[in-house]
């Protein structure tokens, strides 16, 4: 199979959870395009050489290579400059459908450390299995079951304490 027929393969299977993990991990459309875009031109860079025991592990590589692009994105200077706040009313009605607690809850998963953010992002929304998530991340399983149980720990350490203050409130 040539390297163009497999770019095209990879968008039509997989292009979907390519932007999606790029937008959860930028929070912001137009750069998560950019990215999904830079992710597939470095993958089809690599195509030739590139030989995956499965399905699986293909898509793990591609999402690999988008965890990467995203890194080296909020890694530049323009990143650390830019403003990225947006007011409620200018979010796409899209989100703002969603309910408050999945709103809060999506809220303290992207206030999480990088290191515990991308493992949920990339075993939950995109519904990579625990080995695929490991090799997608370049850890081994035992670690990434362990960033992942952090992960849930923190998350339900903040949900108490959410809780708590909202139910301070009048």
């Amino acid at each position: 199979m040539s390297p163009e027929e497999k770019l095209t393969r990879w968008m039509q299977q997989w292009g979907t959870d390519v932007l999606r993990l790029c937008r959860a991990n930028l929070r912001d459309a137009q750069l998560a395009e950019d990215a999904a875009q830079e992710t597939f031109c470095k993958a089809w860079r690599r195509a030739e050489h590139f030989q995956p025991a499965s399905e699986a592990h293909e898509r793990a590589w591609l999402l690999r290579i988008a965890v990467n692009v995203c890194r080296d994105l909020r890694r530049s200077a323009w990143w650390r400059h830019e403003d990225r706040r947006v007011a409620p009313e200018d979010l796409p009605p899209a989100l703002t459908a969603v309910s408050d607690e999945n709103r809060d809850l999506a809220a303290l998963v992207d206030a999480l450390p990088e290191k515990l953010r991308l493992p949920v992002l990339l075993h939950h929304l995109t519904g990579l299995s625990l080995a695929d998530t490991a090799r997608s991340l370049g850890i081994s399983r035992p670690t990434l079951n362990k960033r992942l149980r952090e992960a849930y720990r923190c998350l339900a350490v903040q949900w108490q304490e959410e809780d708590f203050h909202d139910a301070e409130q009048p």
